[in-house]
C-alpha cells in the first residue's frame, strides 16, 4: 500500500489515513498525480470476506505541465506500437502475397 493506513476499531468501523498533502508520482496514464493507493484489491487485515480498492489521485497544478508532456509523450509511443504492428502485418501480407500456388495441385495433407 501507498500512503494508506486502514486500522478497524473496537465498534467495527475501518478507519482509513492518508496523507493529502504527499503525492507519489504520476499515474500510469500520465493524466493524474497519485495521492494514495492499495495498488489494487485487498483483503481488510481484521476481516475475513472484505476487499478493498483504494485509488486517491489529484490534478496538481504544479504538475499540469508535467502531467501534459507526459499525456503527450504516452500519446506518442502507442501510436508508435500501432504503425509498428501495421507495419509487422503488412510484411507478413507481402509475404504471403509473393507465395506462388498452384491451384491445379492437389493439397499436401
Amino acid at each position: 500500500m501507498d500512503n494508506v493506513q486502514m486500522t478497524i476499531d473496537k465498534a467495527g468501523f475501518l478507519n482509513i489515513r492518508i496523507d493529502l498533502e504527499s503525492r507519489s508520482g504520476l499515474s500510469k496514464s500520465g493524466r493524474s498525480v497519485k495521492v494514495a493507493s492499495t495498488s489494487g484489491n485487498i483483503r481488510v487485515e481484521g476481516s475475513e470476506h472484505i476487499f478493498i480498492g483504494l485509488n486517491a489521485y489529484t490534478f496538481d497544478k504544479n504538475h499540469g505541465e508535467k502531467l501534459v508532456k507526459c499525456r503527450k509523450y504516452y500519446q506518442v509511443e502507442q501510436e508508435k506500437e500501432r504503425v509498428a504492428l501495421a507495419l509487422k502485418l503488412l510484411d507478413k501480407q507481402e509475404q504471403v502475397d509473393s507465395v506462388d500456388v498452384d491451384v491445379d495441385e492437389p493439397a499436401p495433407f
